[in-house]
């Protein structure tokens, strides 16, 4: 992710804004560390976890708090997979974005045309569509946060639909990203312009 940010022109100043959707990884605080307008937040459905979070903000990417055009740089690490309406989740981070800013996400990625929706929202209710797939929720350890869809290729067709102008999935790997795996050996990062 790091290789990918300081590829763009803006990166080594000192104005450069940036949002992640995570506050308490390493990853969040090595961005606090370089980039002084860095700014994280976390996801709580709950009062109680939102009170347990503060003074870290809480997002809801679906419907950011963020004026519009406001970063040169969105990341989402493993995010899009837990969110009911990944449609919503681009257009609001294309909202976020300066002209010429740009997307960086991570997800599970299924290697098909089509995404593979495990839940959805039908009025109101979680409506499991495949076996429930839950994964670790670094804001709340002992809780899982559901996977509610797997992106698969269509994914830039609907990064496309929200309004970047360029959507493109980069394949990374190798031991310095530490990406080495016995299956397979790698990534794929999400890169939209807007």
């Amino acid at each position: 992710m790091l290789e990918l940010i300081a590829a763009e022109p803006w990166h080594a100043h000192a104005s450069a804004t940036i949002y992640a959707a995570e506050a308490v990884t390493p990853f969040a605080l090595l961005m606090r560390g370089r980039f002084p307008r860095f700014v994280g937040s976390e996801y709580a459905q709950d009062e109680a976890l939102r009170e347990a979070l503060f003074p870290i903000p809480v997002e809801d990417l679906g419907d950011l708090t963020h004026p519009p055009d406001r970063f040169d740089c969105v990341v989402t690490n493993d995010c899009l997979e837990h969110v009911p309406d990944i449609g919503q989740c681009l257009r609001e981070m294309h909202r976020v974005l300066r002209r010429g800013g740009i997307l960086l996400s991570t997800f599970p990625f299924t290697f098909m045309y089509d995404s593979v929706v495990r839940a959805r929202f039908t009025d109101g209710q979680i409506e499991h569509l495949e076996e429930p797939e839950y994964h670790g929720n670094p804001a709340e350890p002992e809780a899982r946060s559901l996977v509610f869809e797997i992106p698969g290729w269509n994914i830039l067709e609907r990064a496309r639909q929200a309004g970047f102008g360029r959507a493109e999935l980069v394949f990374v790997s190798g031991r310095e990203q530490a990406t080495t795996a016995s299956e397979v050996a790698g990534i794929f990062v999400l890169r939209c312009y807007k």
